[in-house]
């Protein structure tokens, strides 16, 4: 695009507007050490933050926090990273290739599977919103590692219908709220199955 030939329009307009033909421009500025430090704070480039290797990724968060969401969880230096719609288990004491453990990879949760959800909950997930059975498009929080090693996990599959609703009440759609509640040990796998939450 003629965008990322003009040197009087912004860095970010060029980024935001790369064509796929221009992903090596894109590239070129990511690698430029006067130009990343902006890429990174205002419009990183999705594409190469997905394309990242683990060493990759955890030198980038290292190096641009700003970036990421970073919540400590005690436990040795345990924290969950979130970025775009993904989440890592960040294990700093652990050896090479172990110390980023992908919890959700672009909405989709990758450390459990359908077994590691208690069967009323399955069938709540199946019969208000099966779309999203193993999706975390909502709230997914990781708390922190207790003195049992475990720390409690957060999952909304769905909110109720009132999230869609305006100020007014207006938009407000017959969602049924379903979320799960479970625990996580160090090694990023559930301690038993997610359950299902039900206010009291």
């Amino acid at each position: 695009m003629a965008a990322l030939d003009s040197p009087w329009v912004p860095l970010y307009i060029c980024i935001r507007q790369a064509a796929p033909g221009k992903q090596q421009a894109v590239a070129a500025m990511w690698a430029s050490p006067l130009l990343r430090p902006f890429v990174c704070v205002a419009f990183a480039p999705e594409q190469i933050l997905k394309d990242m290797n683990q060493e990759e990724r955890i030198e980038d968060i290292e190096a641009r926090p700003m970036l990421y969401e970073i919540s400590e969880l005690g436990a040795g230096g345990m924290a969950s990273v979130s970025q775009g719609g993904s989440m890592w288990l960040l294990r700093r004491q652990a050896a090479p290739g172990e110390r980023l453990l992908p919890l959700v990879i672009d909405g989709d949760v990758v450390f459990i599977t359908e077994a590691d959800i208690e069967p009323k909950a399955v069938e709540a997930i199946k019969r208000h919103c099966p779309w999203l059975m193993l999706k975390a498009h909502y709230r997914f929080w990781v708390f922190p590692f207790g003195p049992d090693g475990l720390a409690a996990v957060e999952w909304m599959v769905q909110p109720d219908g009132r999230a869609s609703a305006d100020e007014d009440g207006f938009g407000m759609d017959d969602g049924v709220e379903v979320i799960l509640h479970g625990s996580i040990g160090v090694e990023g796998r559930p301690a038993g199955q997610f359950r299902l939450y039900e206010r009291k």
